[in-house]
């Protein structure tokens, strides 16, 4: 697992039994049974059979077929390295800790260990396991026997096998199968075993004393209802189908491992072996298929088998867990029917032979939504939600949580396509969620809901601030929230962050309507949720798989409770499950870093709802393109300025993508290109122009772009990064002739100070011997200023109003006449510089007693008058602020400075047609009264 905490932390915090009710542990992480050992409530050989709608308090119940309450045990076993919850403990020998002995080294022994909650199991799951099978008897019958089994079950009891005789006891979490070859689990009805057998029972089809199997022996075909389970390969062995539809038996005689080098696997040889166990639900891709894995290599630091390094199944193929159990759990998490749970857990039996069997650690993983709860955290420490292999954390900043506040996360499993349609219609469409390795292949939606003595409460929040902190940059801001998930994962996010959406994809436990109005109420049947939206906005519920449903698109007339909210409608059903989503989304945290997600991040949301980890964040972008004239002259230089614009603030801006990442960030470029719209081509030295950042949001590339032949052109800018979504402009230039060298335009000064003006004058060289007439066109660019009549050939004209401050392309257009061709002149620049600006501050007093203001009067002028506009003061060093300037003078005041010695620094910044002035540092003091 990638975590940024120790394990050991997690898995205390994961199995404490006062932290986590047994209701809400929804997934299953056990690495040791230390916990458990150490807290007998955890333990019970009585638990009732559990109803769909709640649980015994203990995680675990335990069940001896001799009656004995002596088995399932705990049993201080040495955990080696490849397995240790903690490698520091002792490397690289391992340490020692506590297993579950499903039965001693005893002759006939029959054990159950299931875990009291229900799992989801019809929508897939994943399951690891360690076990270890240490031979110790000494029987003409041999020095080991006879297994165990990792069983899912909902079990009636009662049955017997007609085959081999193997009767259950219990049922549901009380559930026992026989001893000796019934391996624990042959007699339990509605069920499927997967049974690592360790002698050869021959009146059971058994090939030798070392093979591992599939066993269900399916459905009644008068009831529906699952038949008792059998040990018996030639009877209830599983079929499962291969690629092309074959059917072949799930039963492997001579295991070896699941590795690109097998070995032979002995089970008994009182070793550690690692199982993996994948089964693809109906909502999984692909669907209705299992893998079974034997000590594979796994992805460094996870319980994942590893493809790259030839992790193989044993057995694999098409199954449907439905054709082995029927009925199974109603949980409520779906529309009626609901059955979709199971218990899981293991069993074990010895016979005339027998051995030592444990379990020494084990995680179960459902594919579909879990739930957790635990009481908030008022001491600014972090608060974790474990959910076997990933855990969800939330820190707060001080002060901020109340007492008696608990928080329910909720763990949704949604493909990759299904994220892409939740956030199609939002800025962030593009971004890919990050798969978690034990989830089928999807993304993980994290919903968050608050509940206090009273029942439901909106979650706490910090005191936003004005403006907004930039939680990233500073993490520990008291107005900002951590999130933080670590998980297993086969590929690490290239730039990973975190999308929250109110809400983005909250599980909905009942929609009822009255004719008038729906009420929605969100959760699930074990968890209260939250509904996190506000009056007027535009929801979507999805998902609702009843008839009829409310799927659709509404807006939200009321919000009665943080639970729930209304909308117009005119239906009278009631419907249980389905989603709520809408496209309020945001990003609220990318790291640009060489870090994984698992790193703390922090995010600027004052709400607390839906989160999902993202490997990618790209977010759209706006490609406007200009020229510094539409019309240039043919040879002349034209200026083509791209500015990009990201439509998020939420990621840094084009031109703003970090340096020295790993792997490599790709820049953010333009690259411009002309010709015909169906054939263009990139200019030269205009190819992935890196772009410079203007603000945070937007940036600019450049090309200097000389036209050739006269006529429309066509100029394209495609932009890109690895941030964005790539977007384009283009633009038509009308290339004009280049300028006529018999049109002279000349200025008494090609270099002035604002307000100063010149004069402008053009003369034609005729092309006869009369003087040439008609007009010209002054021109700032492309700017018109002035049309005037030629008197002997030439115009004159001062130029009103002055000019700005600035650089200004000045050029003059002839109309021509009967004896002359119309024409441009050549361009002339002409600069206007900024006027000069006197800044005098009169500040006072310098030195005041404590308890008193100071106050300054700041004169602006310039060398024909006063100055318009703002100027900015900073006190020690804080944020400027800034202060108008009217008709040159500015006034402030600072009230009741502390006491000390302070430095004011006064600044006039160059504006409009005004140079800078300043800084300029005023000192005073501040002293304590008399």
């Amino acid at each position: 697992m990638h975590s940024s905490r120790s394990l050991r932390y997690l898995l205390a915090l994961a199995l404490s039994a006062t932290a986590i009710p047994a209701l809400s542990a929804q997934q299953i992480t056990y690495y040791d049974f230390d916990v458990p050992q150490a807290n007998p409530q955890q333990v019970s050989y009585s638990c009732a059979a559990a109803l769909a709608a709640g649980a015994p308090a203990p995680l675990f119940c335990f069940n001896d077929r001799t009656g004995a309450n002596a088995n399932p045990s705990f049993f201080l076993d040495l955990y080696p390295p490849s397995i240790d919850p903690n490698p520091a403990d002792n490397p690289p020998v391992g340490s020692y800790q506590y297993a579950s002995q499903m039965t001693p080294a005893q002759p006939l022994q029959g054990s159950s260990m299931w875990f009291s909650v229900p799992q989801k199991v019809v929508n897939g799951f994943t399951t690891w396991f360690a076990f270890r099978l240490t031979p110790q008897g000494s029987t003409p019958q041999g020095s080991q026997a006879d297994g165990i089994a990792f069983v899912i079950q909902n079990a009636q009891g009662g049955g017997t096998d007609p085959v081999s005789y193997c009767s259950g006891l219990g049922s549901g979490s009380t559930m026992v199968g026989s001893e000796g070859g019934c391996v624990g689990y042959g007699g339990i009805d509605n069920s499927v075993a997967l049974e690592f057998d360790t002698f050869q029972n021959s009146e059971f089809g058994d090939p030798n004393a070392n093979h591992i199997a599939l066993q269900s022996c399916g459905l009644n075909p008068t009831t529906g209802f699952g038949l008792p389970n059998s040990p018996v390969h030639t009877a209830c062995t599983v079929q499962l189908l291969d690629a092309s539809g074959n059917p072949f038996y799930a039963l492997d005689s001579s295991p070896q491992t699941s590795s690109a080098n097998p070995a032979a696997v002995n089970l008994a040889d009182g070793n550690i072996h690692q199982v993996v166990m994948v089964y693809n639900g109906r909502n999984d891709t692909p669907a209705n298929t299992i893998q079974i894995y034997l000590d594979p290599p796994f992805v460094p630091g996870t319980h994942t088998p590893d493809p790259t390094q030839g992790a193989t199944p044993i057995l694999q193929g098409a199954y449907n867990i439905a054709t082995s159990i029927s009925p199974f759990i109603n949980t409520g998490s779906e529309s009626n029917p609901s059955m979709d749970s199971a218990y899981v857990g293991f069993t074990g039996a010895t016979g005339a032979a027998f051995e030592q069997q444990e379990i020494l650690a084990w995680t179960f993983t459902p594919h579909s939504t879990v739930s957790q709860t635990q009481p908030l955290n008022t001491n600014s420490a972090p608060t974790d939600f474990p959910f076997g292999t990933h855990s969800y954390t939330v820190t707060y900043p001080p002060n901020v949580v109340p007492g008696g506040v608990t928080a329910t996360i909720t763990a949704s499993t949604i493909s990759p396509a299904l994220f892409s349609s939740l956030i199609g219609s939002t800025p962030f469409a593009g971004s890919q969620c990050q798969v978690y390795d034990d989830t089928g292949g999807n993304c993980i939606v994290y919903s968050v809901s608050c509940s206090d003595a009273s029942g439901p409460v909106a979650c706490p929040a910090p005191a936003p601030a004005n403006p907004p902190t930039n939680c990233v940059a500073n993490p520990t801001s008291p107005n900002c929230i951590a999130v933080n998930t670590a998980y297993n994962n086969s590929i690490q996010p290239v730039s990973p962050g975190y999308l929250q959406g109110d809400p983005f994809y909250t599980p909905i436990l009942q929609v009822a309507g009255n004719g008038s109005v729906a009420t929605v109420t969100c959760g699930t049947p074990t968890a209260t949720g939250e509904c996190p939206v506000t009056v007027g906005q535009t929801v979507t519920i999805v998902g609702e798989t009843g008839t009829p449903n409310f799927n659709g698109t509404y807006t939200v007339a009321s919000v009665p409770a943080v639970n729930q909210f209304t909308f117009a409608s005119t239906s009278e059903a009631t419907v249980n499950g389905g989603n709520l989503n809408s496209s309020n989304v945001q990003n609220i945290f990318t790291s640009y870093m060489p870090q994984n997600i698992d790193g703390t991040s922090a995010g600027s949301t004052h709400t607390f709802s839906d989160f999902i980890a993202t490997a990618i964040t790209m977010v759209g972008s706006q490609t406007q393109l200009t020229a510094q004239t539409n019309s240039p002259m043919g040879g002349a230089s034209d200026l083509l300025t791209a500015t990009i614009t990201a439509l998020s603030p939420q990621v840094p801006g084009p031109g703003n993508m970090p340096t020295g990442t790993v792997p490599a960030i790709a820049p953010s470029t333009v690259t411009f290109s002309t010709g015909p719209s169906n054939n263009l081509t990139p200019i030269p030295n205009c190819v992935n122009v890196p772009v410079t950042p203007t603000t945070v949001t937007t940036g600019t590339a450049t090309c200097s772009y000389t036209a050739g032949a006269t006529g429309s052109v066509t100029i394209a800018a495609q932009y890109s990064d690895a941030y964005h979504i790539p977007s384009s402009s283009t633009l038509n230039l009308n290339v004009t002739p280049p300028y006529d060298s018999a049109i002279h335009l000349t200025f008494g000064s090609t270099t002035l100070t604002w307000p100063r003006t010149t004069t402008e004058t053009v003369c034609i060289t005729p092309a006869t011997s009369a003087a040439a007439t008609g007009t010209v066109k002054l021109l700032d660019s492309t700017t018109l200023l002035k049309t005037l009549p030629l008197s002997g050939g030439c115009a004159k004209w001062t130029i009103t109003p002055v000019l700005a401050a600035g650089t200004h392309t000045m050029t003059a257009s002839y109309s021509g006449d009967t004896n002359n061709a119309a024409g441009n002149s050549a361009p002339v620049i002409v600069t206007v510089n900024p006027a000069p600006v006197l800044m005098v501050p009169v500040c006072g007093p310098s030195s005041l007693v404590s308890g008193n203001g100071y106050g300054c009067i700041v004169a602006l002028v310039y060398d024909l008058g006063l100055v318009n506009g703002t100027l900015t003061y900073s006190l020690d060093g804080a944020p400027a602020v800034t202060v108008p300037v009217d008709f040159g003078l500015a006034l402030f005041a600072i009230n009741k400075p502390s006491v000390g010695t302070h430095h004011l620094v006064v600044n006039f910044p160059a504006q409009g047609n005004f140079a800078a002035a300043g800084p300029q540092t005023e000192t005073f003091t501040v002293k304590k009264p008399q």
